[in-house]
């Protein structure tokens, strides 16, 4: 049922805080969408989806100095009628206040805050369900099913649930079988039997049982889309920017109370927009259609020595990794990605030598208006980006002890919110979580030593975790304290444990020499599932971390570029072999294309569906060495703006593309 409250405070708190807000007694109209609201749900669950607005709306008629109306609706047409104006907030899931807000033909609103889940989270997820006797066990089992996905904005049953079903080999004719809401579309189901899939919201699963929609143990969860926002608060144009801001601080300020958060189910309250964790891995800019038969070059930039860490590039800022004429301290560069002028550098002692040069291995990381440095001896530098001023420093061995590992330390810092995670050499302190402000420690946790490449952060099994390698494990760690969640030791040993792990669809790839290419399912616990769900030896990347491109995964081994389908097996479709893939390839893509950056400094360009008989673009960059000596290039590519910016062991390059 909709209903509408009206909440109001005294006279002498409306004139002190109205006054400041220049809007005195004007009411706050606040329309609420949220499924878990005990107005839009069902009290068939005990302690869940019973949250309680009205709580809310006296902690912010109280706190705001001015009357508070609520009203529980989806739409602006139902907020306007039950309200009798306009509304100023508008709170439910993310994607569906957007669309509501695009539909208006209005100005775009302002997200304020989200909500928190009883867990803390700020996402939830689409889930794949079949009837409890149908025989697929997981996403690719579905592809040829009778798929029923939600409305277009539910994105987690829409376009989340597309993606999703597009990695495994999903295709379309016209439009997606759609259902209304959950309980349709779970009715089809269980109907249909056998063969049909169904998209629901996870939030709504304990409640299709609890409302009897579906017997307890009749659905079957097959996969999961990627995390997606859940509920936010938004601000409409009739909200000016002071009262934003005094709405915003309201909400964070009432949500240190305790029984508010209890009223809304909410471990935290309400947090910031930006406090919404991010995987890693963001895609590139986009590639482009072809590469020119000759390469346009913008600029060129002498360089001192060999580096194998990748290139990093934020607005007019490219960060590359650099040693001085004696190889003797590292020297990281700041240069304008329009000229390649140099914007600032810092240097420090790094005189000890190791095979395959003392250079930085790890990519700089742009976060916050800061720049994140490792180098390969362990020296870990945070900078303004602007200015190249140090802001902190620590030098990992000598503060958390340890041996060199013997390639050195060679994964990117990885920031997760206001945090830095690297992984040290200390069994007492094998990962560690640094303030990314201020250097200070958060949490350390023991283990082995590091592994030789990047940690990620994704969510998986319903929750967000650190993954990575250490010498020998494949292991996820929980974000927050850094406790150990799992790890998996493959049957195979002396792995380097060079290429970085990546999730794939609801399942995580891990690809190495000796133990090929896997994919991990995870538990609702978000405990992986030590066993893989698919696994082949016709991809074993030694350093190369592959990419997924539609449907297929890519990479580089053996002197080949390779593609494997996912699906029901990870099935070769694709094989290019050159003596420039000999070696190594940093590979890039865009979803569409492909882009092979191989050693020699050739770029190969392909389609991302090409089969065998489609021969990639190419064209070389460097020209010949002086000293006629081959080429070099070991570091991944930065794309940006229309740019493509590489680096050998002579000089960095910007190519328009």
């Amino acid at each position: 049922m909709l209903t509408m409250v009206r909440y109001g405070v005294t006279a002498g708190a409306v004139l002190v805080v109205g006054l400041a807000l220049g809007s005195e007694s004007r009411p706050l109209r606040v329309a609420v969408g949220d499924p878990l609201a005990a107005e839009n749900a069902c009290a068939c669950v005990a302690g869940y989806a019973q949250r309680d607005y009205r709580v809310l709306a006296e902690a912010l008629a109280k706190q705001l100095g001015r009357p508070v109306e609520l009203a529980f609706a989806n739409t602006f047409e139902s907020a306007r009628e039950r309200l009798g104006g306009e509304p100023h907030l508008l709170i439910g899931k993310a994607s569906v206040v957007e669309a509501e807000l695009s539909r208006s033909g209005g100005p775009p609103g302002v997200c304020l805050a989200r909500l928190t889940d009883s867990r803390g989270g700020t996402v939830f997820q689409g889930a794949l369900v079949v009837r409890s006797d149908d025989p697929a066990q997981r996403v690719a089992d579905a592809v040829g099913y009778r798929v029923v996905f939600g409305p277009e904005a539910c994105v987690e049953k829409y376009g989340a649930a597309l993606e999703l079903m597009r990695t495994f080999g999903y295709c379309t004719n016209g439009t997606p079988e759609k259902a209304d809401n959950c309980t349709l579309a779970v009715r089809r189901v269980t109907e249909q039997g056998r063969g049909t899939a169904a998209f629901v919201s996870d939030y709504a699963l304990p409640l299709l049982v609890g409302c009897g929609a579906v017997d307890a143990g009749g659905l079957r969860v097959i996969g999961r889309t990627g995390p997606v926002p859940f509920v936010a608060v938004y601000a409409t144009a009739d909200l000016t920017a002071q009262e934003r801001s005094a709405v915003q601080a309201a909400l964070l300020k009432v949500s240190r109370n305790a029984r508010l958060r209890k009223a809304l189910e909410s471990r935290d309250g309400f947090v910031m927009p930006e406090a919404m964790p991010v995987e890693s891995g963001a895609s590139p800019a986009v590639l482009p259609d072809r590469l020119p038969a000759s390469p346009v070059i913008r600029w060129r930039r002498a360089l001192s020595a060999q580096s194998l860490g990748g290139l990093a590039v934020e607005g007019r800022y490219l960060i590359v990794s650099d040693k001085d004429a004696a190889e003797a301290s590292d020297v990281w560069r700041c240069l304008e990605t329009v000229s390649g002028a140099t914007i600032w550098e810092i240097a420090y002692p790094a005189p000890a030598r190791m095979d395959y040069t003392g250079a930085p291995r790890a990519t700089p990381v742009i976060a916050g208006g800061q720049v994140y440095l490792l180098g390969a001896f362990g020296d870990l530098v945070c900078a303004d980006l602007a200015t190249g001023k140090v802001v902190w420093r620590c030098q990992l061995l000598k503060r958390f002890g340890g041996a060199m590992p013997t390639w050195g330390f060679c994964g990117t810092p990885l920031v997760v919110g206001d945090r830095v995670v690297v992984q040290t050499a200390a069994p007492k302190a094998s990962l560690v979580a640094l303030d990314r402000r201020t250097g200070l420690e958060l949490w350390r946790t023991p283990g082995a030593g590091p592994g030789y490449g990047s940690l990620i952060h994704v969510h998986l099994g319903g929750r967000w975790q650190i993954v990575g390698h250490e010498s020998r494990a494949l292991c996820g760690w929980d974000p927050e304290g850094g406790k150990r969640l799992w790890q998996v030791v493959p049957p195979e040993p002396h792995d380097f444990n060079v290429p970085t792990p990546r999730r794939v669809g609801d399942l995580l790839l891990a690809a190495t020499e000796n133990n090929g290419t896997r994919l991990y399912a995870f538990g609702d616990d978000g405990v992986i599932r030590p066993e893989p769900v698919l696994r082949t030896g016709a991809l074993s990347p030694q350093i190369a971390t592959p990419v997924r491109a539609g449907s297929r995964i890519w990479g580089q081994a053996g002197g080949s570029v390779s593609t494997l389908a996912l699906g029901t097996s990870l099935q070769p479709v694709g094989l290019w072999t050159d003596e420039a893939f000999k070696d190594y390839a940093s590979l890039v893509t865009d979803g569409c294309r492909v882009l092979a950056v191989a050693k020699t400094g050739e770029l190969f360009l392909f389609d991302a569906f090409a089969g065998n008989r489609d021969k990639p673009e190419r064209v070389t960059v460097f020209s010949p060495r002086p000293d006629g000596a081959a080429t070099e290039v070991w570091s991944c590519p930065a794309v940006a703006d229309g740019c493509l910016f590489l680096r050998s062991q002579d000089e960095a390059v910007c190519l328009n593309f």
